[in-house]
């Protein structure tokens, strides 16, 4: 197995099994929290996450996105937490400065 396969197929298609079974988890559960924030790398590389939240305090990462290139505008934030799809989602939480803009 090359390294190349590995990255491009191996890692790939197990990343998106998992998400799937979170998904198909999440679609069962209530009273959901999505939580987003941004953070900078060594390299001054920007990224940001999202996390949806349990009642029962169990965290899926749901999103990780490098966004060195993005305005990370409060329209910005708020569609890039609109990407999760579920139906469940009772609160959110954003550690922004932006974050006062999107109600």
């Amino acid at each position: 197995m090359t390294r190349e396969k590995l990255e491009t197929e191996h890692i790939v298609n197990e990343a998106e099994s998992v998400m799937e079974r979170q998904l198909t988890y999440l679609k069962t559960q209530e009273n959901l929290t999505i939580s987003c924030d941004g953070g900078t790398s060594k390299g001054s590389e920007a990224f940001w996450t999202t996390h949806v939240s349990t009642p029962k305090r169990k965290v899926y990462l749901m999103e990780c996105r490098e966004a060195t290139s993005e305005s990370h505008t409060a329209v910005w934030i708020k569609n890039f937490i609109l990407e999760v799809r579920l139906n469940s989602l009772n609160a959110v939480a954003i550690n922004d400065t932006y974050s006062y803009n999107l109600c």
